[in-house]
């Protein structure tokens, strides 16, 4: 009788002695045969296959997705953030607009609305705006 052993067939013949179960599955010897319980992120009647968990495109906003053993990581685009990619960095959170600029959050950078009399990436150089009667011009 297949599966048995001993005189009289009556040792369970212990399928689980030869460790048929990869990647640290856990072996249940059955009769006439076993299964193998498998790990988070493996699957297989030997939990020989590694569960690719980027198959569901869990990864937003053009981020790469890098598969690994029960589990995954997103390497995101410039200018995103968080295990998704999910977030837009508010460059303007640092309060890069000087002299009472507006800034305007992009992804990956900013912009800056500067007031009158305010130029530059960040509203940082003043603008000349004298005009030629409010200069003095001392006459020798």
């Amino acid at each position: 009788m297949s599966g048995w052993t001993g005189t009289v067939c009556n040792i369970d013949v212990d399928e689980c002695a030869s460790n048929p179960c990869q990647h640290n599955g856990t072996c249940n010897n059955l009769r006439n045969e076993y299964s193998c319980n498998c790990v988070n992120g493996r699957e297989g009647d030997y939990c020989q296959i590694d569960i690719n968990e980027c198959v569901s495109n869990p990864c937003q906003n053009s981020a790469t997705c890098v598969d690994g053993l029960d589990g995954y990581t997103c390497n995101c685009y410039p200018g995103f953030t968080g295990t998704f990619c999910e977030t837009d960095i508010n460059e303007c959170a640092s309060n890069p607009c000087l002299n009472g600029g507006t800034c305007t959050d992009m992804v990956n950078r900013f912009s800056c609305s500067c007031h009158s009399g305010w130029q530059g990436l960040t509203c940082h150089q003043g603008k000349c705006t004298l005009n030629v009667s409010q200069l003095y011009l001392p006459f020798s």
